[in-house]
């Protein structure tokens, strides 16, 4: 009786310990971070330590779920995110990150103005969603050749 007990209380603790760090962690690095309309240059990633606490007013990338500093100068910092372009600030944009690691691409209403994106290479292979690229804008958006999607769904 006393073993079945312990087997209880280990199977008990483990998953309070999946729910409360695992699964939190997985659903925070899935979030959808915001191209600013403070960026200071079109490139992704600005700065020997992009993934620093920057100030506010001072950054590429809105970390919505980040607080209290929610300003971040590269699209990849503490997980695999979703990039969400919703402002018409620096039209031509770099990824001058190698192979950066995302979950998609959004294009808002606000990003309706012709945006031209090219760069490095973009892996895609982490989306646990299933990888995409979307355009809820009236614009056209142009993703050059120089972009390769490596794309391999999760199981």
């Amino acid at each position: 009786m006393r073993r079945s007990l312990s087997i209880t209380w280990i199977i008990a603790l483990f998953s309070l310990f999946y729910l409360t760090f695992i699964h939190n962690y997985r659903s925070m690095a899935q979030m959808e971070i915001q191209w600013r309309a403070e960026a200071s240059s079109g490139n992704w990633s600005v700065g020997a330590s992009p993934c620093d606490e920057i100030g506010t007013g001072n950054s590429q990338w809105w970390y919505p779920d980040w607080g209290p500093n929610n300003a971040r100068n590269a699209p990849n910092c503490f997980g695999i995110h979703r990039i969400g372009i919703n402002n018409n600030h620096e039209l031509v944009m770099s990824n001058n990150i190698a192979f950066v690691q995302i979950n998609g691409v959004i294009f808002r209403t606000n990003a309706n103005q012709a945006r031209t994106i090219n760069g490095d290479g973009i892996d895609l292979r982490f989306s646990t969603s299933g990888p995409k690229i979307e355009n809820l804008s009236s614009a056209q958006h142009t993703l050059l050749p120089n972009w390769l999607f490596i794309i391999h769904r999760q199981k």
